[in-house]
């Protein structure tokens, strides 16, 4: 039996820095898909990386997802050199 049926497709992701010591530190955000595998990696970038974000803000994209389980991995985020 063939399945058919469009994949489904990932397009925004919304994260929160509430809670971060010092928000005004964060200099990017970026995420990355992975596929199936629950290893970190920076192959696939999803979406372009978020700039200061501070307080909520969402990185959108478009990734079709495999029938099985995806994963999606946050970076570090680049911080700001304090002074």
């Amino acid at each position: 039996m063939n399945d058919t049926t469009s994949p489904l497709s990932a397009t925004s992701f919304t994260f929160n820095t509430s809670g971060s010591t010092a928000a005004s530190d964060i200099e990017s955000a970026s995420l990355y898909f992975t596929g199936t595998s629950n290893a970190y990696a920076t192959t696939i970038q999803f979406g372009s990386p978020s700039a200061s974000p501070s307080g909520a803000f969402t990185i959108t994209g478009t990734q079709a997802l495999g029938h099985e389980e995806n994963y999606f991995c946050s970076n570090t985020p680049s911080l700001r050199e304090r002074r």
